[in-house]
């Protein structure tokens, strides 16, 4: 499925006249492969990683069941032979599915980066950062710094109801719903793929037009919730799909 971000720039593409500016156009077009070649991976890893997790789950298996049979003084020895195979087989097929995450892993970690300096090199090219006025609908680039990560998400507001989604260079995205008013917005993030819950809170400055917040990210896991600071600054969507 493709992602909002990768849809929302296909969209633009396909309704303006050319980009001014091959840089910025090369660029452009760089994000949208960049992205949707890092949705490929993340849903071949989720896939491999399944695997990983079913194959680690039949080598427990096959090993307890193992060492039951050491323990039995009636169990044959062919018994334990078939069983010593069994083990053997499904502990290279972990191995080998292990390797493929890790490999996997170390593609996506590249394209995040390649994102990442993409985003960077748009911005350094003349993608403006707009003081918002008025609400905060719009497009708007993030950045976590305590992670050295980036992001955009896409907003939408009507009277104090904000709905949008979001995409980081990490690979995580997700739905948002929340509120907008006398400055403050708080939201919702719906994280479902990291099994967690998350609710951020920030303010926006009106003298240069930056969200300046943070995440209470809690792991459902532990109960534990992790306050992650980050800011935000609108992106001027039409110096990148101008119009003659």
């Amino acid at each position: 499925m493709k992602n909002f971000l990768t849809c929302l720039l296909v969209v633009f593409l396909a309704g303006s006249q050319p980009v001014q500016g091959e840089e910025i156009k090369r660029l452009t077009e760089a994000l949208v492969d960049e992205i949707t070649i890092l949705d490929v991976e993340i849903d071949d890893y989720a896939v491999t990683r399944e695997r990983e997790r079913d194959a680690l789950g039949e080598l427990q298996r096959l090993t307890a069941e193992l060492d039951q049979g050491l323990r039995d003084p009636n169990t044959s020895l062919v018994e334990l032979r078939r069983l010593e195979l069994g083990v053997e087989r499904v502990r290279e097929r972990a191995f080998d599915l292990s390797k493929a995450s890790a490999a996997t892993r170390l593609e996506m970690y590249q394209r995040m980066r390649q994102v990442d300096e993409t985003l960077t090199k748009l911005e350094s090219e003349g993608v403006v950062l707009l003081a918002p006025g008025q609400g905060v609908t719009g497009t708007w680039k993030i950045e976590v710094p305590e992670y050295e990560v980036k992001g955009v998400m896409s907003l939408s507001q009507e009277g104090t109801a904000v709905r949008g989604q979001y995409r980081m260079s990490t690979g995580a995205r997700g739905l948002l719903e929340g509120t907008f008013s006398e400055g403050e917005l708080e939201f919702s993030l719906d994280t479902p793929e990291h099994d967690r819950q998350a609710i951020s809170k920030g303010a926006l400055n009106s003298d240069d037009g930056e969200i300046r917040g943070f995440w209470l990210q809690r792991e459902l896991a532990s109960g534990e919730p992790a306050r992650v600071e980050w800011s935000a600054r609108r992106l001027s969507l039409e110096l990148l799909f101008s119009t003659e």
